[in-house]
């Protein structure tokens, strides 16, 4: 049986929170929203049942602080980042913080579900494939 997916939803704007909070919800997904970095770095675990959809107007440090803190706790959590700046600097940096998708916003709401969608599923077809290596006897 799959865990109930979450998506850890960071953005400044408190409107963009609300209105992806009642998307996942009536997609029956939790959302977790933080309305910025500091509050999700605070609140972090190992995270394997979700995603974090991210904006990347946050600062780049910060952005940076979430990979690393990801990668010490051997979190493979998939990250969908967002913007309102289209180009490629911004690109570029979700790109360097392992982000699996890069939506522009406003972001299209089936556009964020598929991609959720495929990042989840992608996770879960890794952690499948590790199990049954686990399984296997030499």
């Amino acid at each position: 049986m799959r865990q109930l997916h979450i998506v850890y939803i960071v953005d400044k704007d408190a409107s963009v929170r609300r209105s992806l909070m009642r998307i996942m919800s009536a997609n029956g997904l939790e959302a977790r929203c933080f309305a910025s970095m500091h509050q999700l770095l605070d609140e972090i675990t190992p995270m394997k049942n979700g995603c974090v959809v991210l904006d990347m107007s946050l600062s780049t440090a910060m952005e940076m602080q979430l990979k690393t803190r990801l990668a010490e706790m051997k979190s493979n959590i998939p990250i969908i980042a967002t913007s309102v700046r289209d180009d490629p600097t911004v690109r570029e940096d979700a790109h360097r913080i392992g982000a699996k998708f890069f939506l522009t916003k406003p972001v299209d709401n089936q556009a964020l579900l598929d991609a959720i969608a495929w990042v989840v599923e992608t996770m879960n077809d890794q952690d499948d494939t590790k199990s049954d290596q686990n399984d296997q006897v030499d």
